[in-house]
């Protein structure tokens, strides 16, 4: 059973920190704090004026007249303060979110491959949006509050220092059900946030794979998790309320306690001639607004604990590791062999290359084979820096991949993937991704991949309507998207993971002749397993449990290595 009582190392610190980054908007949390302010001392004359009229004292120039006054000012800057207020809100909801998926877009790969990027959905909608009422109802209200307190207190005082006293001892009887009753939703509260997570990553999952779901025929299976996950979320929404409701009693007692302790203390003062009959009246009226800002704050401390475990994720997420893509040298281009030299690289501490050395010849196609986990889109990765290398070198020409500007080099390579996915948009826009180019040239580059058809079947053109994932075409017509892409950015260095599986053979023929007339020069490292692929290939490089076993042309090793010639054999 988890604990509605948790302990969380570093938490207060974290969310602090979280807030600073958020870049709240202090000038117009700063206006609204002196509005606030403002309101309190005309809510103080309000009250004033409405003891005196329930003490009798209803002369109309004195009394009434300044009594509609101030009343019609409360009012007016009462408005001016919610509207202030909804638009610091607002700005800060807008903040978080861009603080949070700034984050997420700068976290390395492997946080993506190691954590459950569908939980983000929730951490950037649903958890980013509690965050402005934190700040606005708790410490900006508390602050607001207090001000209220102390400018009340002093107006009891000045009736009688003795009164404010009594009524400060009064008080504090809510703070100890405050503190307990926030202990435990600050535990509850980052429990159903999980939960909610769990569901939406669920749900997420399930819809993006329901073509798979309804070809094995496991629809009531999905339907079974997917409500399981929902049942768990309702018990733990359940606690919750039954949770927040405990506070709800015990506040009532207590706030009966407090009036009746109120009543008899300005009885008593009133009695001994201490107050007249009018402080009296605006004694009690004060009491009960200080009381009101007590319970208050205990309802706020609750939704701080609350919202601490509900952000606490984010303040987590805002603490990983992000990509540094600024920083680094400046290069005009790449030029020379890419060379790998006794490289070493763990994942999840699960050793997968040691003293790794090999080399890619400039300006030719070479194909990484070998059985599936030897290690072969690692080296991909690992040359597109998703990771960094435990040791060892990784360099192109001189220069040593490791020191160039994130940003930039990225930008100069050209990386296809196996499992190809287009943005939700146009066919032109999923083109254009890196750069801009003429209709000509998306054309041209859409007829060398064979995707002219396509195209020209469509009344839209290049501006064909391509859905999420690109999951209203084939495999083979997103790889083919894809590939046209390089053809139209023209990297010098090409990555391809397997990026013409699901392409038919006189398909592939065609794709590797234009990638050889269209990329003159350029080094292409291919992922293959098919026999086609690889006889494409001017070098190959066999891997087998994270070493190399061969290298060289295709006849050399059919004749040297016993995978390649095995490999080729049941191809044939």
């Amino acid at each position: 059973m988890e604990s509605v009582f948790i302990k969380e190392k570093n938490g207060i610190r974290n969310f602090f920190r979280m807030l600073w980054r958020a870049k709240l908007p202090y000038a117009g949390i700063v206006l609204y704090v002196a509005v606030s302010f403002g309101l309190t001392k005309v809510g103080i004359s309000t009250t004033e004026y409405t003891a005196k009229m329930f003490a009798g004292y209803v002369d109309f120039t004195t009394i009434v007249m300044p009594f509609l006054a101030v009343t019609v000012v409360s009012l007016v800057v009462g408005e001016i303060s919610q509207v202030i207020n909804g638009i610091c809100k607002a700005t800060i909801d807008r903040n978080m979110r861009r603080t949070v998926w700034e984050k997420t877009v700068r976290l390395p790969y492997g946080y993506y491959s190691s954590d459950n990027p569908k939980e983000l959905i929730s951490r950037i909608t649903t958890d980013s949006q509690q965050v402005s009422s934190l700040v606005m109802q708790v410490f900006v209200g508390g602050i607001t509050g207090a001000y209220s307190v102390i400018m009340t207190l002093k107006k009891i005082g000045s009736y009688d220092n003795k009164l404010m006293l009594a009524l400060l001892v009064v008080l504090p009887i809510n703070v100890g059900i405050a503190i307990i009753v926030g202990k435990m939703q600050f535990g509850i509260g980052d429990i159903v946030n999980r939960k909610r997570a769990a569901l939406t990553e669920q749900i997420a999952e399930s819809a993006e794979n329901m073509l798979l779901i309804k070809s094995v025929g496991t629809q009531m299976e999905e339907y079974e998790k997917g409500f399981g996950r929902a049942k768990v979320l309702y018990n733990k929404t359940v606690l919750n309320s039954w949770i927040t409701s405990i506070s709800a009693p015990a506040y009532t007692v207590s706030g009966m306690i407090q009036f009746m302790m109120i009543v008899l203390v300005g009885r008593s003062f009133y009695s001994q001639g201490a107050i007249s009959l009018a402080e009296w009246v605006a004694y009690f009226a004060f009491a009960n607004t200080i009381s009101n800002y007590l319970s208050g704050y205990c309802g706020d401390w609750q939704t701080f604990k609350s919202v601490q475990g509900a952000t606490n994720r984010i303040s987590k997420l805002l603490l990983e590791e992000e990509e540094d893509c600024e920083s680094g040298e400046v290069f005009v281009g790449l030029e020379g062999d890419i060379k790998f030299t006794k490289v070493s690289f763990d994942y999840d501490e699960l050793e997968i290359f040691k003293d790794l050395s090999f080399e890619i010849p400039q300006g030719k196609i070479t194909a990484i084979i070998g059985p599936s986990g030897s290690g072969k889109t690692t080296i991909l990765n690992l040359l597109e820096r998703f990771y960094v290398v435990k040791s060892g070198d990784i360099t192109i020409g001189k220069t040593n991949i490791s020191i160039l500007k994130l940003k930039d080099y990225r930008k100069a390579l050209g990386y296809v993937t196996q499992e190809t996915t287009m943005f939700t948009g146009t066919l032109r826009e999923n083109l254009q991704r890196d750069g801009k180019y003429s209709e000509g040239e998306m054309l041209e580059a859409c007829e060398a991949v064979g995707l002219s058809h396509l195209v020209k079947e469509d009344p839209k053109g290049l501006d064909m309507f391509i859905s999420e994932g690109g999951m209203n075409l084939s495999g083979g017509q997103r790889q083919r998207i894809a590939i046209a892409a390089i053809l139209l950015k023209k990297p010098k260095y090409i990555l391809l993971d397997e990026a013409t599986s699901a392409v038919d053979i006189l398909g592939k023929d065609r794709i590797f002749n234009k990638l050889k007339a269209n990329l003159k020069g350029s080094t292409i490292v291919m992922v293959a397993h098919d026999r086609q692929s690889i006889e494409k290939a001017d070098n190959i490089i066999v891997l087998q449990d994270g070493k190399i076993s061969g290298t060289g042309s295709l006849s050399e090793l059919k004749k040297s290595n016993s995978f390649v010639k095995e490999l080729m054999e049941d191809t044939e």
